[in-house]
Formats: C-alpha cells, sequence, structure tokens
C-alpha cells in the first residue's frame, strides 16, 4: 500500500493529474517535478514556520492540524487554479492569509547561507540557526517541485496586479537573473537519517566559514535577499587570485562538521565554489590532494576526478 499522503508518507505533487480542459498551462506545470538536483538545503530556526529534524519536515499547516494538510496543493477540490496561485504567492511572498502547508527548500548554499547570516543579524543566535541537507534520491518523484514552473504556470491566475508583489512580479524576478534554486515540499515530508544530515551555523562559524568567504557576513549589503545574494554572486566572480591549499583546508573543516561522512564529498566542493578564487585546470589536483590527506575524507575516496567544471553553481 502506498504511504503518499497518509501520516507517514510524504504527500506528492501530481501536476499529470490536472485534466487539460481545465488548465490549459498544464505542460509548463508538469516541468516543475523533473531534473530536481541531487542535494536541497533547508535553513531553519526558532522563528521558522513548521517543524524540522533529521527524521521528518512538517508544515505549518500540518503542525495545526489543518482539514486540508493530507492534500496536494494541485487537487483541493474543486480545482481552482486562482485559489493555487492565491496560496503560492501567499507562502512564497510570506503574505500569511492561510496556513501553509507549502516548505520551502534551496538548491543554493550561498542562499541558504546569506539567509542565515540575515537572520543571525536581525536577532537569531547561530548556536539555534540550522542547516539542513538532504540526499532527494530517498524520494519518489513528485515529492518536490521547482517553484520557477510553477509560478510561470499560475501567474496569469494571480489576483494581484503585476505592479504589486505577486506571483507575476515574482516571475519578473525568477525567470531573469534573481533565481537561486528555490524548491517546495508539502505537508509532512519523512527523512531517512542516514540520508540528511543537520549542522548548526554556530559550528560553521567556529569551522571557519567567515574566513572562507568574508563577504558573506557584510552588514552594509542590500536589505533584500535577492539584491544581497546578487552582490554576493559577482564578489566570488571578481576575484583574479587563484586558489590556494588554504581554502582547500577551509572546505575540509567545515564538511568535517557534518557528522553523516557520506556528504563530506560532495559538500567539500559546494563549500569551494563559495570560496572567493580563480578556478583554473590546477585546483583538481590541488583538490584531490588535500582530500587524500584529510582525515575527514578516510575510506571515502581513492583518487578524485574532479575538473573546475564540476564545481557547483551558487
Amino acid at each position: 500500500m502506498s504511504l503518499e499522503g497518509s501520516e507517514t508518507g510524504p504527500i506528492v505533487f501530481r501536476p499529470g493529474a490536472i485534466h487539460l480542459q481545465d488548465f490549459p498551462q498544464q505542460a509548463i506545470l508538469k516541468q516543475c517535478t523533473t531534473s530536481i538536483p541531487r542535494f536541497l538545503f533547508r535553513l531553519t530556526g526558532p522563528l521558522s514556520a513548521g517543524e524540522t529534524s533529521t527524521t521528518s519536515v512538517s508544515s505549518r499547516a500540518w503542525l495545526n492540524n489543518s482539514p486540508t494538510r493530507h492534500h496536494d496543493l494541485f487537487a483541493i477540490p474543486p480545482f481552482s487554479p486562482t485559489l493555487i496561485a492565491h496560496k503560492l504567492e501567499d507562502h512564497l511572498l510570506s503574505l500569511y492569509a492561510f496556513d501553509s502547508n507549502l516548505v520551502f527548500w534551496t538548491s543554493s548554499l550561498l542562499f541558504a547561507l546569506h539567509y542565515a547570516v540575515h537572520r543571525h543579524y536581525t536577532g537569531e543566535s547561530l548556536q539555534d540557526l540550522y542547516l539542513l541537507v538532504v540526499d532527494t534520491t530517498q524520494f519518489p518523484e513528485g515529492v518536490f517541485i521547482r517553484d520557477l514552473e510553477a509560478i510561470h504556470a499560475f501567474r496569469g491566475y494571480s489576483r494581484i496586479p503585476p505592479d504589486k508583489d505577486g506571483l507575476q512580479r515574482l516571475w519578473r524576478w525568477r525567470s531573469g537573473n534573481a533565481y537561486f534554486g528555490e524548491y517546495l515540499s508539502q505537508g509532512r515530508l519523512p527523512l531517512d537519517p542516514e540520508l540528511c544530515d543537520r549542522v548548526s551555523l554556530q559550528a560553521l562559524s567556529e569551522a571557519g566559514l567567515r574566513s572562507l568567504f568574508p563577504a558573506l557576513w557584510y552588514r552594509d549589503l542590500p536589505a533584500t535577499w535577492c539584491g544581497a545574494v546578487l552582490i554576493l554572486r559577482m564578489e566570488l566572480g571578481s576575484s583574479s587570485t587563484g586558489m590556494e591549499a588554504g581554502d582547500v583546508r577551509r572546505a575540509i573543516r567545515l564538511v568535517g562538521c557534518f557528522t553523516n561522512r557520506r556528504f563530506r564529498v560532495p559538500t567539500v566542493f559546494m563549500f569551494l565554489g563559495l570560496c572567493p578564487r580563480r578556478i583554473d585546470d590546477g585546483v583538481a589536483a590541488l583538490i584531490g590532494r588535500e582530500m587524500l590527506e584529510s582525515s575527514e575524507f578516510a575510506g571515502k575516496l581513492r583518487r578524485p576526478g574532479v575538473s573546475a567544471k564540476q564545481l557547483p553553481d551558487n
């Protein structure tokens, strides 16, 4: 028996179940469940909605026992594109008109860490802020959707004018250069503890996150997350200094904060992607040498063959 939508299983998004005659944008929407990245991040703290651990992630509506908490967003009867558009922009823009059943994720480590620093500077303690990483191969297709296609499909049903903060304005931002790999799940999502891990921002800070990418901690960045991350992206791409062994060692110390060793190899490259250094062909050999000499990767690799082109985007 399928556990999807039950108390113990994930609630899957099913855009293909919508009839084409009811929703002409179905072909656009169906793309939102495909090509989900291998790793997704979620930043949580005391002020976060819902509940997050290494065994499950639950929405605010789930915790509040909302009568629609088991329902797929695309299948709440009767089907109403206008209502779905309203629920999407309510969650994505934090309008709080609904008890949201959606949960936010990102594929961008840069975006997640900037959000953490922003929350720290607005009053939350680093020791109370946690970064969760999940391996999405543990889930069936449809557990996550990419918000870009959902926004595209439903923006025409929004009742908020294009010059106000709603799906239409959000689409203009997201379809330009202000896209940071945002994804959504819904309801309660059970996690396999072997395929996820969680680390505090305090631990990352003490392990050298500040020295790896000092600009992340600048207080004079633009007030909006979008503007700040765009500035940080430019900072990462503007350096003419080559990556050094010390940079790799900092990244290795950072991944040592993860107790689940299976995440250390992929995340070391993610952290190196946050290092404002020029990446050339010599970087692969440098990374391989430092990783082979580090105890953090004992038994996890022999001879990593990673080129500069394989480092993750931000």
